[in-house]
């Protein structure tokens, strides 16, 4: 088949970057840049969600500690699910980075 270039399940992982987007448009200023990025490597798929504005410093959650949003531990379980990582960074905006193989082997761990 021309064009597939890994494997994954399509509708956690759309549910969980609409989230994100959903999110993400919440908290930003109308206007303020946001990209998203896909790439395959060797072994890897990679997602990024990046926004090249400046985000305030402190935890990404809100008061006594429970999460603004969900969408961060949807990314996660679905990483999880596909054997993959999400890392988070803040230094020149937030990047939101998923990585997981290309080629599943088996089911995840439960």
């Amino acid at each position: 088949m021309t064009g597939v270039v890994g494997t994954f399940d399509p509708t956690p992982l759309i549910q969980a970057l609409d989230a994100l987007i959903a999110w993400r448009a919440t908290q930003g200023r109308r206007g303020d840049p946001a990209r998203i990025a896909w790439s395959a490597e060797d072994v890897d798929l990679r997602l990024e969600w990046i926004e090249e504005v400046s985000v305030p410093s402190g935890p990404l959650e809100g008061r006594e500690g429970r999460s603004i949003s969900l969408a961060l531990p949807m990314l996660a379980r679905v990483m999880t699910a596909h054997r993959g990582s999400l890392a988070i960074s803040r230094q020149g905006g937030l990047c939101v980075r998923m990585r997981w193989p290309r080629r599943r082997a088996g089911p995840a761990p439960a």
